[in-house]
């Protein structure tokens, strides 16, 4: 009687496909992962502009002697980004303080910057108060 050994010592086809489609699949995943994260990083270099284009601005506005008194202002910074600003006086709003002998009042600051990504329009608010002088009588912003 012959006894036959059997020396299989390779993989079967249905093994080497099965093994490619796994491996087809984890790297498929990793380049939507890397992928995912491109398109994360462009977008936060998009909103990093816009921040500091605001903050900007709004310095600006902060160091700009001749913004005392209501009013608006807007504009734009090349095609991607614009923004709206508006100016609002107020009184000092405190029962201890008389009024009549403040020389300076509040003037609230409020700036919207407007950016694109992707096709859709985002926006950025900043707030500040500056405290201005008082207009004397006959000077424009006296009320």
């Amino acid at each position: 009687m012959i006894k036959r050994f059997s020396n299989n010592k390779g993989f079967t086809l249905l093994e080497v496909v099965i093994s490619l489609i796994l491996v087809g699949l984890v790297v498929g995943a990793i380049f939507d992962g890397f992928s995912i994260s491109l398109r994360n990083i462009s977008k936060m270099d998009v909103y990093n502009a816009a921040l500091q284009f605001a903050q900007n601005k709004m310095n600006e506005y902060l160091l700009d002697d001749s913004v005392y008194t209501n009013g608006s202002d807007s504009g734009s910074w090349n095609d991607r980004f614009r923004w709206d600003a508006t100016f609002e006086t107020h009184e000092i709003d405190d029962i201890r303080v008389d009024k009549s002998r403040l020389s300076t009042r509040l003037l609230y600051i409020k700036l919207t910057v407007y950016y694109k990504f992707f096709g859709k329009e985002r926006k950025i608010k900043l707030f500040t108060i500056k405290l201005v002088p008082k207009p004397k009588i006959g000077q424009q912003g006296y009320f």
